[in-house]
């Protein structure tokens, strides 16, 4: 019952995230900076065609398939034209 009251995540569940996150980035060889300049550069390419909001992309890195997925939060302003 008291599940139905929690919002977002717990630390705990962040602190495992970010262990597991590290974990991976260690197996694959890449480095925490590493992975903040891919997640910069994937902002920036992004930003050219869409409103995102840069500041909280984040990406998760799959232990068992080695996957690397990105969340990019769009902003909601009017369409951005090229």
């Amino acid at each position: 019952m008291m599940h139905l009251f929690k919002k977002g995540k717990t630390s705990r569940m962040i602190a495992r995230e970010r262990l597991s996150n590290l974990l991976t980035a260690e197996r694959i060889d890449c480095s925490p900076r590493m992975m903040q300049m891919i997640k910069n550069d994937i902002g920036k390419t992004i930003s050219r065609y869409l409103t995102v909001d840069a500041q909280n992309i984040s990406i998760k890195l799959e232990r068992t398939s080695s996957l690397l997925i990105i969340y990019v939060p769009m902003k909601d302003t009017e369409e951005k034209h090229v």
